[in-house]
């Protein structure tokens, strides 16, 4: 049950990497309140939980059967974002995930059409990953940032795939609504 005060928040890969701007966000914000962090790296991830006044986890699966978790923010290696995003769908939390999912064989549009199979539509949040872009045009500069990714690439793909435009709406527009609106 999401608690109608302040979204409580846990975050995969929250040791380094873009995990720095998601919890400025959030403390900027200050919609939501920092519950669990999990990382590989036991001094970062810990180091991280300490400062937000957090529980630090090693291990994603215990961290996802913590309580107080209303939204998995996946901010893990690309390569990990699909089976992150499978495991806090199917614990009933929300999950936010970017579009880079990395690797060929696991997209956001196929693990975004599984879990609206599986019955998960009302926890899915999509958003673009900018800084994927933009770190690779520092190191291409004629590598394009496309700030239309999500709507020319994802959402297309899975109108085409079958997903109806009322369960675009309800993963774009209804799902973050409900995921802020306190």
């Amino acid at each position: 049950m999401i608690n109608p005060q302040k979204l409580g928040v846990a975050i995969v890969g929250g040791g380094s990497g873009i995990s720095g701007a998601h919890l400025e966000a959030y403390r900027t914000l200050g919609r939501s309140r920092l519950v669990a962090v999990c990382d590989k790296n036991v001094e970062l991830g810990s180091k991280v939980a300490k400062e937000h006044r957090a529980t630090f986890f090693p291990d994603y699966d215990q961290m996802l059967d913590s309580p107080g978790i209303d939204m998995v923010d996946i901010c893990s290696p690309d390569f990990c974002h699909g089976e992150h995003a499978v495991k806090a769908a199917a614990k009933n939390g929300f999950f936010l995930c970017f579009t880079n999912f990395g690797g060929e064989e696991v997209m956001a549009e196929d693990v975004t059409l599984a879990q609206i199979k599986r019955g998960y539509l009302k926890q899915i949040l999509l958003s673009n990953d900018f800084a994927y872009f933009v770190r690779k045009n520092r190191l291409e500069p004629h590598f394009p940032v496309p700030c239309d990714h999500l709507s020319k690439k994802v959402l297309a793909k899975l109108v085409r795939l079958g997903v109806k435009a009322s369960q675009i709406e309800t993963i774009m527009t209804e799902n973050a609504r409900r995921s802020i609106a306190f």
